[in-house]
């Protein structure tokens, strides 16, 4: 059966679109600029946030914030990579959507802590205020905060997509992975392209 939405019903997730991940040189530890650029993303992200203004479909940007002194970091893992703690400080330009991808006064900011992007939130309680029943998910990082976000989500009987061109992470084999292994799981998987047409249908 074709995919069919309402976009009334349906609010399309960029996440983590910030700076501080994607506005730097790629290294060893941050490849998350090389992968974007490989798959085509932050283009075909802008296209689907074009295509649901056009419309009128919710669209939700996710942003991630980290405390500059590392106070708001519980998990010893996490507090032991340096690299990993050293950005997204709240109040610093790393910390802003990328230029091309920033949200207008009609869209919905969420800003979480967290990996999961309902956990701490009020990103459950917007949903269910906007009546919205269907997620499509773009942004980063495939394995972390997309990966989350979207057992949370399924753990609340939404409906879901993932853009497999409009999702990245660091790594090539946990993209794929994710991508082709869990994903299908507990939502549909389809290209930039193929959601584009969908969403048209509507």
């Amino acid at each position: 059966m074709a995919d069919k939405i309402d976009p009334k019903k349906t609010a399309l997730v960029v996440q983590c679109m910030q700076r501080d991940f994607v506005e730097v040189k790629a290294t060893a530890v941050n490849l998350v600029p090389s992968m974007l650029e490989r798959k085509g993303t932050i283009p075909k992200v802008q296209k689907l946030v074009a295509a649901a203004r056009r419309v009128g479909m919710p669209i939700i940007f996710i942003g991630h914030l980290k405390r500059p002194d590392g106070k708001d970091l519980l998990s010893t893992l996490e507090s032991d990579v340096k690299l990993h703690i050293q950005f997204l400080y709240e109040g610093t330009p790393g910390a802003d959507f990328i230029a091309g991808l920033q949200p207008t006064p009609a869209d919905h900011v969420v800003y979480k802590r967290r990996f999961s992007a309902f956990y701490g939130t009020d990103l459950d309680i917007r949903l269910k205020a906007l009546g919205v029943d269907t997620l499509i998910f773009t942004g980063l990082l495939t394995n972390v905060s997309i990966a989350n976000t979207i057992a949370a989500a399924h753990d609340r009987d939404l409906d879901l997509y993932v853009v497999s061109d409009c999702v990245a992470c660091g790594f090539p084999e946990h993209d794929e992975f994710f991508l082709t292994r869990t994903f299908p799981a507990v939502a549909r998987v389809r290209t930039a392209e193929e959601m584009l047409a969908v969403m048209a249908g509507t």
